[in-house]
């Protein structure tokens, strides 16, 4: 079952960065959309065949729906992002790399202390904001 809970996974984060919706890959694959979210929730056994559908409408091969690692498909969202940035100032593009780097560096240590306090069996609690910093001042 793991297995099929991994695939199921992948499809589903598949198809999602692609802005479909089960109903979407029903009509490019002749997959019933039940029968998608069966799979993608693991509940279901696709056969080769189905598999190949859907890794022909989701535009990727078939063997890559079992590579071990998946990278996020990133390329709308980055795409939007360029076309945000492209008429800034480099020091505003500069100081928006700043803020994201900061962002992820707070965001990874909060989830590594959140992480520990819950197998420790700590409580939540308080004061752990993010605060940033631009020019020295918060």
């Amino acid at each position: 079952m793991a297995i099929l809970n991994g695939l199921g996974k992948k499809i589903k984060m598949l198809r999602n960065a692609r802005g479909l919706t089960q109903e979407d890959l029903d009509g490019l694959t002749g997959l019933h959309y039940t029968f998608i979210a069966k799979i993608e929730a693991g509940k279901k056994q696709p056969s080769l065949k189905s598999l190949a559908k859907i890794a022909k409408a989701l535009g990727i091969s078939l063997s890559r729906l079992f590579e071990e690692k998946q990278k996020v498909p990133i390329k709308p969202p980055l795409n939007k992002l360029i076309k945000i940035l492209e008429d800034r100032d480099p020091k505003e593009v500069n100081l928006i790399i700043e803020l994201a780097e900061t962002i992820f560096s707070k965001a990874d240590k909060l989830l590594k202390q959140k992480g520990s306090r819950q197998k420790s069996g700590g409580g939540g609690g308080g004061g752990g904001g993010i605060r940033l910093r631009y020019n020295g001042k918060e």
